[in-house]
């Protein structure tokens, strides 16, 4: 309703000031609609005659010219309107058709971009000194999101005041915060561990000993929480973002002793916001967790989960479903880029049944609201990608093509009004599938080209949401108002170009207007292309590409 015209008497582009705009489609197989259905305008003799026509009824219609024989067997062409929705018909015959091609921008906001979102991920372990030195990561950290995530996946296991062997090939707690100072960061979101086990090397796992033999004390263990806050505050990092434990499955079971160690931390540090974590947490089981936490609930600050692409846990794909162990294992087939074009919102594949990556967090979010904690924070601090690119994705997933999903990712956590997203991983290593990672440390450090859209979305941070509705279900995107400008960033998921038209209800100046885009190059590295747009505000969109759209607003608004 907010998109419709306030007048019923004129058409809808009389009264929104719509420029149609439309794409050919050439096929075989079936017209777009069934005859008896369609309204007949007449014979014309162009494409722009039928358009005209169909614009005259101020329809959102299909306007087919061609040589369509199941009409006409003549080269004059008839020009049909196809009601919505109704039956494609049953013909067989060849057809051109175009569609009508817009984005409409929605004039109410419906909520504020955080600021933390498309931040860093660093695993501390495959952090090595190098790289985490390099003025080219010391740039990138400086153009994500505010947060940077450390020690990742550690944070289970690690033990962050004992020493390691291979010191330069990972990042300290001491190392960490002094990179936090150099790329600017105020509120990094730290990891504690506050169940076990504990590692004095750098390795995952602790042998073969029975799990009870290495769980540390429970004070003991708060007492090491307390002292890392401390640390912390002491390098000049009040009120930063903290999560306890990582991936834990048994959160509910273990909330006693979570909410004892987030009682104590916040002792040394009031300002602090602390996250639990749940890899397949739903609305139901974050119901259960707030209720259990009763009076204490106070002390949860957020909820975190995380999920990869295509497949939500580390799973080996092509397994029968009798071979699967729990839900950490998934029998699902390697994805392709048809795959990932199909998905017309981008979902995890796994066996929790949990919605598209931008319904949950919406569907989190209205969960929270209803148990009474609007403030819950929301973060998914692990999107990415699988383990093994080879056993995750086909053979026709270029570089390019994965980073285009990684985008797409970071675009869907933000339209589903998400607090903090970090993306796993920076540089990794070899587990991960370097196509899987934002720097190729194999490739002499360069970058993927994901960062490129990762830089675009973050200039998003802080703005207003604007939701963005397009005639193609093959075009994404959302827009973000600031006081003097809009920024309708577009992702075109489809292997041809679209020419769009983008319409404000009132106030673009789409004559100033700037725009670029992530676009393929024939090595799939990926370039920044500046975009034309006239002051119609028409813009072609490229084939697989993400585009940002600058377009200020009039001096009236």
């Amino acid at each position: 309703e907010s998109l419709a015209c306030s007048s019923s008497k004129c058409t809808q582009e009389e009264c929104c000031d719509f420029k149609p705009v439309y794409t050919e489609v050439t096929g075989s197989g079936s017209v777009p609609c069934d005859r008896s259905s369609s309204e007949f305008l007449g014979e014309v003799s162009s494409y722009e005659a039928c358009t005209a026509e169909c614009d005259k009824r101020g329809k959102a219609c299909w306007g087919i010219f061609g040589t369509v024989d199941a009409f006409d067997t003549s080269r004059r062409g008839h020009c049909w309107v196809c009601p919505p929705g109704t039956d494609r018909g049953n013909h067989s015959d060849k057809y051109t058709y175009w569609i009508r091609n817009g984005v409409t921008v929605a004039e109410k906001s419906s909520w504020k971009i955080s600021e933390y979102l498309t931040s860093m991920h660093i695993e501390h372990t495959a952090a090595s000194d190098d790289n985490y030195t390099s003025d080219l990561i010391i740039m990138l950290a400086k153009s994500m999101g505010k947060s940077i995530r450390y020690p990742g996946r550690a944070a289970a296991h690690w033990d962050w005041e004992n020493k390691t062997e291979n010191s330069s090939q990972w990042m300290s707690f001491q190392e960490f915060l002094d990179f936090c100072k150099k790329t600017g960061v105020e509120k990094p979101t730290i990891g504690v561990n506050y169940l076990g086990p504990y590692c004095a090397s750098n390795s995952a796992k602790c042998g073969d000993a029975p799990a009870s033999s290495y769980y540390r004390d429970e004070s003991a263990s708060i007492a090491s929480a307390r002292r890392q806050v401390q640390k912390a505050v002491s390098e000049g990092f009040c009120g930063a973002m903290w999560y306890i434990g990582n991936e834990d499955s048994g959160i509910e079971s273990n909330m006693e002793r979570w909410l004892n160690h987030a009682e104590a931390m916040k002792q040394i540090d009031p300002s602090i916001t602390i996250f639990f974590n749940a890899n397949h947490l739903s609305a139901d089981q974050l119901e259960r967790i707030l209720r259990k936490a009763g009076s204490r609930q106070h002390l949860i600050g957020g909820a975190e989960f995380h999920g990869k692409w295509p497949f939500a846990a580390s799973c080996e794909p092509d397994m029968a479903e009798s071979q699967t162990q729990g839900s950490t294992r998934c029998p699902f087939p390697r994805k392709g880029l048809s795959e990932w074009l199909a998905q017309s919102d981008l979902h995890s594949e796994d066996l929790s049944g949990n919605p598209p990556w931008r319904q949950r967090g919406l569907h989190l979010r209205q969960q929270a609201i209803k148990s009474g904690r609007p403030d819950l924070l929301l973060a998914n601090n692990e999107f990415g990608f699988g383990w093994f690119k080879d056993e995750h994705f086909a053979d026709d997933f270029t570089r390019f093509g994965i980073s285009m999903v990684g985008i797409e990712f970071a675009m869907e956590l933000v339209r589903g009004n998400y607090d903090m997203s970090s993306f796993w991983d920076t540089v990794g290593n070899a587990r991960a599938g370097r196509e899987g990672l934002v720097l190729y440390d194999q490739e002499s450090n360069r970058l993927a080209p994901m960062h490129l859209g990762f830089q675009m979305l973050v200039h998003a941070n802080g703005a207003e949401y604007l939701e963005v509705v397009a005639h193609d279900s093959a075009i994404r995107g959302f827009a973000a108002r600031r006081p003097t400008e809009v920024l309708v960033f577009l992702l075109n998921k489809q292997l041809k170009p679209a020419t769009v038209k983008i319409s404000l209800l009132q106030g673009l100046d789409c004559q100033h207007a700037q725009a670029s885009s992530v676009e393929d190059t024939p090595d799939h590295w990926g370039k920044f292309k500046a975009k034309h747009m006239d002051s119609d505000c028409i813009i072609t969109l490229a084939e697989l590409s993400f585009t940002c759209v600058e377009i200020p607003l009039s001096p009236a608004r």
